[in-house]
C-alpha cells in the first residue's frame, strides 16, 4: 500500500508542478504583451513628435507688382493671396526693383510687416 500512496503523491506533485509552470507561463506572457504594448505606444509618440517638428516650416510668399499696385502671391506664384492699395511708384527705388522682380518673403508675419512699412 505504501507504493500506491507514493505513486499517488508523485503524480499529485507532478500535476501541481505542471499547474504552477502553466500559471507562471501565462503570467509571463501577459506581462510581456503589456510591455510590448507600452513600447509600441512610446514609439508612436516619438514618431508623432518627429513628424510635428518637421511640419513647422512656414509658407513662402512673393510680393510683386500688378497693374501698378503691390500684390502678394502664394508660393506657387499663381495664386493671388492679397491685393493691396500700395502703389509701386510710391515705394523707394530699391524696393520698387525688388517688388518688380518678385520679392520672396517667408511667412505671413514678414509679409504683413513689409505691407505695414509701406502702407500710407
Amino acid at each position: 500500500m505504501k507504493a500506491k500512496y507514493g505513486i499517488g503523491f508523485l503524480a499529485a506533485l507532478a500535476i501541481l508542478m505542471a499547474a504552477l509552470s502553466g500559471a507562471y507561463q501565462m503570467g509571463y506572457n501577459k506581462v510581456k504583451q503589456e510591455y510590448e504594448a507600452k513600447l509600441e505606444t512610446r514609439e508612436q509618440k516619438i514618431e508623432t513628435v518627429t513628424t510635428d517638428g518637421q511640419a513647422s516650416a512656414e509658407e513662402t510668399y512673393y510680393i510683386c507688382a500688378l497693374n501698378g499696385y503691390v500684390v502678394v502671391y502664394r508660393s506657387d506664384k499663381k495664386s493671388l493671396y492679397e491685393y493691396t492699395n500700395i502703389r509701386v511708384d510710391m515705394l523707394p527705388l530699391d524696393v520698387q526693383k525688388e517688388v518688380e522682380k518678385g520679392k520672396e518673403v517667408e511667412g505671413l508675419k514678414d509679409v504683413y510687416g513689409f505691407l505695414e512699412n509701406y502702407s500710407s
